[in-house]
C-alpha cells in the first residue's frame, strides 16, 4: 500500500518506511495486540491535489469482537480519521503518508 519511503503517524510516534511499517505490523500480529478487531469506514473524502497526487479522509468506527464476557457483542472501542496522501506510481496509487487521528474512545478492552 505504501511508497518506498512512505510514513505512517499512529500514536505518538512516526513510522518511517516500508520495512519499518511491515515490522510494526508484524510485531503487532505477535503480540496479538489487535486480535479481533474490526474496522468500518465510512464517510470517505478523496481530493485530487494534481495530477499525480491526491489527499482523502476516511473515518474509521473502531471495534473488538473478541469481548469473553460478552461474545458476539460489542460497542465501539474507537472512532477516528484517517487522512491520507497518494502519488500516483508505475504500479497504480500508493500511500505517501497516513496519519491516525483519534475523535473519540473509551477504555480498552480486556483482553481474553
Amino acid at each position: 500500500m505504501f511508497v518506498d519511503d512512505g510514513t505512517l503517524a499512529i500514536g505518538d510516534g512516526t513510522l518511517q518506511g516500508r520495512e519499518q511499517i511491515r515490522q510494526w505490523g508484524q510485531d503487532a500480529v505477535e503480540a496479538h495486540t489487535f486480535d479481533g478487531i474490526r474496522h468500518v469506514c465510512g464517510n470517505m473524502r478523496f481530493l485530487a491535489t494534481g495530477d499525480q497526487t491526491a489527499e482523502g479522509v476516511t473515518v474509521l468506527t473502531v471495534f473488538f469482537d473478541n469481548q469473553p464476557t460478552t461474545p458476539g457483542i460489542s460497542v465501539p472501542w474507537t472512532v477516528g480519521e484517517d487522512h491520507d496522501r497518494f502519488v500516483r506510481t508505475e504500479q497504480g496509487w500508493r500511500l505517501l503518508a497516513r496519519s491516525w487521528t483519534s475523535l473519540f474512545q473509551r477504555p480498552e478492552p480486556a483482553r481474553g
